[in-house]
């Protein structure tokens, strides 16, 4: 699969839609390009300019909608695509929707799990988190905030994939030079914010106690739960790797259940990195490099990441960058 015809046309982000048999990516040309999996190989099936800026970040919608995708952009909108059948012609994708005018930059974007209803997480440049939901889940053409966080520096964000689950927000801060001189700026802090139903608005139900790396973290993986009792969350600084387990507790003043979250284990990183992706079943974590290579870990019987494969692997045959 070649992703581009130009050498010079950089890649910003690959995703897999549920299923696994359609891939999205989306170029320094502002464009996005969507292949469709033919027994081992890739076909570009359909590619369209998308934004009038760079496009920071993709992510595909819970398959109960349908073949939908989001992208969002440096241009401060965040637009809707669905897979759509024309009346005497092949499918295509169009534009549905969505937020053409925020006010600053869009650097993350997320999809909340539940099949149930549809919420958007959106990381802005200014540290801002909106939540978004659809007016018309049929038509997915206008969209509301209901809801907005606002920390300090650009922030990275992981939904809880259980589906089952209230909604939880990962968020990991990552304070830039503009934000770092500041005093409250509180860069390198891992949160987790929940929903709340009586509230109907998103609260903070854990805080890092200090500062968990070094300048910032620059992307967060929350892990599939996969009969698991507990939690993992893996949180990338440019100079290490850390993993978190979450576990529930009963509160006995209050008896609801709240959620307690502890370091696991540190690594320290020799590689600039970039990315970080759980698998399906939340017991390998991946990372990607500035160098092109991928590194694979899993917990070993000292509950330590180790390292299992340290093979170079280019990033032109993986769906992580």
């Amino acid at each position: 699969m070649r992703a581009s015809e130009s050498s010079e046309v950089v890649i910003f982000d690959m995703q897999v839609n549920s299923y696994g048999d359609m891939l999205a990516t989306c170029d320094s040309n502002q464009y996005i390009n969507v292949w469709n999996k033919e027994d081992a190989s890739w076909k570009l099936t359909y590619s369209w300019a998308a934004h009038t800026g760079p496009i920071s970040r993709l992510a595909w919608v819970n398959p109960s909608f349908g073949n939908v995708l989001i992208s969002c952009s440096y241009d401060k909108t965040v637009f809707v695509w669905g897979e759509k059948r024309q009346e005497g012609a092949e499918k295509k994708w169009i534009k549905l929707g969505g937020l053409p005018h925020l006010e600053e930059r869009v650097v993350d974007v997320k999809c909340a799990p539940q099949s149930s209803k549809l919420i958007l997480a959106l990381s802005l440049k200014n540290g801002v988190i909106l939540m978004a939901s659809p007016r018309d889940i049929l038509t997915l053409a206008e969209w509301d905030i209901s809801d907005k966080i606002c920390l300090d520096g650009s922030c990275c964000i992981s939904w809880c994939p259980n589906g089952f689950d209230t909604p939880k927000l990962a968020i990991g801060q990552n304070c830039d030079g503009k934000h770092g001189d500041k005093k409250d700026c509180q860069s390198g802090m891992l949160q987790i914010w929940s929903y709340d139903e009586s509230k109907f608005k998103y609260i903070q139900v854990w805080k890092s106690e200090q500062e968990t790396a070094k300048g910032g973290i620059v992307d967060i993986a929350w892990a599939p739960k996969c009969g698991k009792d507990f939690h993992y969350i893996a949180s990338l600084s440019m100079t290490s790797l850390c993993l978190w387990q979450g576990v529930y507790t009963v509160d006995s003043e209050e008896d609801f259940l709240s959620l307690e979250v502890t370091k696991t284990c540190e690594v320290k990183l020799e590689e600039i990195p970039r990315r970080l992706a759980w698998n399906i079943l939340g017991n390998v974590l991946i990372l990607s490099t500035t160098e092109n290579k991928l590194k694979k870990y899993q917990l070993d019987s000292e509950m330590q990441l180790a390292e299992i494969d340290k093979e170079d692997q280019k990033m032109c045959s993986q769906s992580l960058i």
